[in-house]
């Protein structure tokens, strides 16, 4: 059983592993984020914009996109053609800013923000 204090060690354990592959951007730029609701929301609204995206595309609209947007209420309130903007580099925008507000009514509907501290405790232990 994995508990959420061991992944440090096991990241650590992956990084060496690892250390000669190419890097992965997200995983790279993310690896330092300690909240897990922030990293959470990272990792997801990125792997959106990495979908048909090169790896250094993906970060570099990422890092756009978060400098507007730190949560699941601000995705949602950010105006379509606003997040359409904020993602032109990428293939398929305008698809891709559609699913980002269609996730983060999902989210903030269904789940309260996925990542309350029960849950979080629940998706890495079992």
């Amino acid at each position: 059983m994995i508990s959420y204090s061991d992944l440090p060690l096991i990241y650590q354990e992956i990084e060496v592993k690892l250390k000669d592959a190419p890097r992965l951007y997200i995983s790279h730029e993310l690896k330092d984020v300690a909240n897990i609701q922030e990293k959470a929301f990272k990792v997801l609204v990125s792997a959106v914009i990495s979908l048909r995206t090169k790896e250094a595309t993906t970060w570099k609209v990422s890092e756009k996109v978060f400098e507007k947007i730190a949560n699941y209420k601000q995705l949602l309130n950010i105006s379509t053609p606003e997040l359409t903007n904020l993602l032109y580099p990428c293939g398929f925008y305008k698809r891709k800013a559609e699913q980002l507000h269609q996730i983060a009514h999902i989210v903030l509907e269904k789940y309260q923000s996925i990542f309350g501290s029960a849950r979080s405790k629940h998706l890495f232990t079992s």
